[in-house]
């Protein structure tokens, strides 16, 4: 297993993939309200991809709605994804502090753990549905980017997906809130799948090894230099 750390970043990897592959889809489990803290957003602005977005909070996936109004070609679905549970409880936080505490929303309570909302939750019934289901019923028959954000549930969800019938070229999700098993486990699956896996902070970006070459990473490297210029004479 190959694991690369930060050396490459997941917008440049997408404008990069973008010039070979041509992005047209994508899935986002977690979108919250499709703005804040949101690494596909604008892209999805500036290109014309057809989207699915997943939200389990009702108030939430209102606002990310609102927020593509303006979008076409995007399905938004409100529901928590389980690989068998039909109604999960979804645990939120009670009045948070800061707008962007509204995005810890998680099936699992000890997300919540060692922070100020230990024991300041609420918990909210919602409903759930198979990830494959939700992609199949509307007709996604590709998906180049797979992006989870779910608090802690996103092991679930990468075991939820279905490899065999799509491959994604780029995956992102959330690990901060891993066990240690956890990581170990989807690391050395999405390596068994034939994938990269790129550890940050807080998340993992995996991207397909057969799309790696020297010209690949050439052209990847020419863009992250150009941003860089770029994004320092924007400060002048």
């Amino acid at each position: 297993m190959l694991r690369i750390i930060n050396y490459f970043r997941f917008d440049i990897l997408i404008k990069t993939l973008n010039i070979y592959y041509n992005i047209s889809s994508f899935v986002q489990v977690g979108a919250h309200d499709g703005k804040m803290h949101d690494p596909l957003r604008k892209f999805v602005i500036s290109n014309n991809w057809t989207g699915l977005l997943i939200e389990p909070q009702k108030e939430m996936i209102d606002k990310c709605k609102d927020n593509y109004r303006k979008v076409d070609n995007l399905t938004f679905v409100n529901c928590a994804v389980h690989p068998y549970e039909k109604k999960i409880k979804l645990f939120k936080v009670k009045n948070p502090k800061d707008y962007s505490h509204t995005g810890w929303a998680s099936i699992k309570p000890n997300r919540f753990d060692n922070t100020q909302y230990e024991n300041k939750l609420i918990a909210e019934n919602v409903v759930a549905r198979h990830l494959m289901d939700v992609v199949k019923e509307n007709n996604f028959n590709f998906i180049d980017i797979l992006q989870i954000d779910t608090e802690g549930f996103d092991a679930e969800v990468i075991k939820m997906f279905d490899f065999n019938s799509y491959s994604p070229l780029l995956i992102q999700y959330e690990h901060i809130h891993f066990t240690n098993s956890e990581r170990e486990l989807i690391d050395d699956e999405l390596d068994s799948l034939g994938y990269y896996s790129i550890i940050k902070k807080n998340d993992v970006i995996a991207i397909r090894k057969d799309l790696i070459s020297y010209l690949f990473v050439v052209r990847y490297f020419y863009l992250r230099i150009k941003s860089s210029i770029k994004s320092r004479y924007n400060k002048f």
